[in-house]
């Protein structure tokens, strides 16, 4: 079948291993077809020749797994094929070839796009978390602590080592501004200070009045205080409005009220004409909003009265800024209406 090459199977089962062409001699005797009576032959430790049987094989049976054993080197096996077998063994030979070549390529080309993917993904992460530190102060830092660790999980098997993900910064809790609403603007202004100086609270407790709600501020603290107390707390200007209260002391305070109200219109248009000179009555202005920040809310007053001025410095919308001692309840603040420049 092939020349004289010989070829030697085993069969599992059945016994020693048969070989399934005729000897040399048997190949060449013109009764080769012929039943011969010489025994089946055993492969031996050369597997290119047999060993006579001991004849106890009744030969190859049908239906029986066949097993190959460690078979000749693929050049040895072509040298003794004939050509156009050789050459037909060469072309499964180097489709073999193609195919591994193939899938090699394959394997690259998937390790590539994986690689591309979750690099991209890592990128895609690295930008969220910028955003929801910008955005949140890491507020929501378990879950981007989550996230990285999952993400640089994903590097380490890529690479086949470990990378360990940073560990996010503590969260740093959102300053908080309490009492009376302010706008924007001032939210914006205080929001800063606190930030820049670690402060975790702001408290408001007065902001703009207009000259009518100036007056029914004046007249509840002299109710409550006392005539005097309130000539102590004003300047000119508030005594001037005292006066009034002062001279109808006793009278119900349906007359009283209007009649302080319209002195305080006369004091503060006065009071405006200073322009920043002006040093009373801070609270009542056309031009700008105006609110005070409780002293008490504040730890560290020193450095928050010097962030404060600092804004100042940059921010041209910050009018007027007194800090204690010059007020001694509260840090003062003016800013012009119409917003921040």
């Amino acid at each position: 079948m092939y020349g004289k090459t010989k070829t030697c199977i085993r069969v599992q089962e059945v016994g020693p291993p048969v070989c399934d062409i005729p000897p040399p001699e048997a190949a060449k005797s013109p009764k080769a077809d012929l039943p011969s009576s010489t025994p089946p032959q055993t492969c031996g430790a050369n597997l290119l020749g047999c060993a006579p049987s001991d004849g106890k094989n009744e030969g190859v049976k049908p239906d029986i797994n066949y097993e190959f054993g460690d078979l000749p080197k693929p050049g040895e096996i072509q040298a003794g094929m004939e050509p156009s077998l050789a050459a037909e063994f060469s072309k499964l030979q180097n489709q073999l070839k193609e195919k591994q070549q193939a899938e090699a390529r394959a394997a690259l080309e998937s390790q590539y796009n994986k690689t591309v993917a979750e690099t991209k993904a890592f990128a895609d992460f690295t930008r969220k978390v910028l955003t929801d530190i910008e955005s949140s102060g890491w507020t929501a830092q378990k879950s981007l602590q989550t996230e990285m660790n999952d993400i640089f999980s994903a590097l380490s098997r890529l690479f086949g080592k470990s990378i360990s993900a940073p560990v996010a910064p503590p969260a740093k809790a959102i300053p908080k501004l309490l009492g009376i609403q302010v706008t924007d603007e001032a939210k914006s202004i205080v929001m800063e200070a606190l930030t820049a100086t670690g402060e975790p609270i702001a408290l408001i407790t007065s902001v703009s009045r207009t000259p009518g709600k100036q007056a029914e501020v004046i007249y509840e603290y002299a109710k409550k205080n006392g005539i005097e107390a309130a000539y102590a707390l004003y300047g000119p200007a508030g005594d001037k409005i005292i006066d009034i209260y002062a001279e109808h002391k006793g009278d119900p305070e349906k007359k009283v009220l209007p009649l302080m109200k319209t002195e305080a219109l006369t004091q503060i248009a006065a009071l405006e004409a200073q322009g920043e000179r002006r040093t009373e009555l801070m609270h009542v202005s056309s031009a700008n909003f105006v609110f005070d920040i409780g002293v008490s809310s504040i730890k560290d007053r020193s450095r928050f009265a010097l962030t404060l001025k600092e804004l100042q410095k940059k921010n041209q919308s910050i009018v007027r800024i007194l800090v204690p001692p010059l007020d001694r309840e509260a840090f003062h603040i003016e800013i012009r209406k119409g917003g921040l420049k």
